[in-house]
């Protein structure tokens, strides 16, 4: 935008600013227009995998019930407009930044971590390999499955750290949020990373026997253990 009207970046820093370039040249507006779409394509994208992944989750609570996707997907649909809607008030774009720091930041490195650590560490990447190459016909190269297993998540553990490190108070133009308004964005972030420890630690809990067994239980190839049993 900087480019496109020969403008120092230090006067686009915000959006109400941007906001207002856009509303008044109609050929930003058009662009706009074609940027709205596809960031709603690509939410959509994301909303599906979350209506999917709780349909499958809780099977026997929808299998039975009449049009029950439809209905989920419009709650959920309906749910996320009314929490939406306090972006459009007088001071949402003080809640938008707070959400748009908080919710889409360190929560998504930390759940990538778990997934990296998760998926090389435990599954196996020798077991994720032949995975791959069943459903791709080509085996990942050497160069990948390092990054896999110790450079991704290495920096990302490295990234995690100096943002929590180095961090910033919160801060919008020369607006100062308040303490409360740093805990909630916390309570944001962590009400995705959290789940994620609570649940594997439940499912655990699940299983008699040693902690030895239980882990080998959840964490190895449950195709393996079947043939081991045949």
């Amino acid at each position: 935008m900087a480019h496109v009207y020969a403008r120092p970046h230090h006067m686009l820093q915000t959006e109400e600013e941007v906001l207002d370039i856009v509303e008044d040249d109609p050929s930003t507006s058009t662009r706009e227009i074609a940027r709205q779409v596809n960031v709603s394509q690509h939410k959509m994208g994301g909303l599906e995998c979350v209506i999917t992944g709780l349909m499958d989750e809780f099977p026997n609570f929808f299998h039975h019930r009449k049009h029950a996707r439809e209905i989920f997907t419009l709650g959920i649909i309906l749910m996320s407009f009314a929490v939406a809607l306090i972006n459009v008030t007088p001071g949402g774009i003080y809640m938008f930044h707070l959400f748009d720091t908080y919710s889409a930041g360190i929560s998504l490195l930390c759940s990538a971590l778990f997934e990296a650590i998760a998926v090389s560490w435990f599954y196996g990447l020798d077991r994720f390999t032949q995975d791959v190459e069943a459903m791709l016909g080509l085996k990942p190269g050497i160069y990948w499955r390092i990054c896999w297993k110790f450079i991704s998540p290495s920096f990302i553990v490295c990234v995690v750290m100096f943002g929590l490190f180095y961090h910033q108070p919160l801060q919008y133009n020369d607006y100062y949020y308040p303490g409360w308004a740093e805990w909630v964005g916390w309570g944001l972030a962590l009400s995705s990373i959290v789940m994620i420890p609570v649940v594997a630690i439940i499912q655990i809990m699940k299983i008699k026997g040693s902690c030895r067994e239980t882990s080998a239980e959840h964490f190895t190839d449950r195709r393996a253990r079947r043939n081991q049993k045949k």
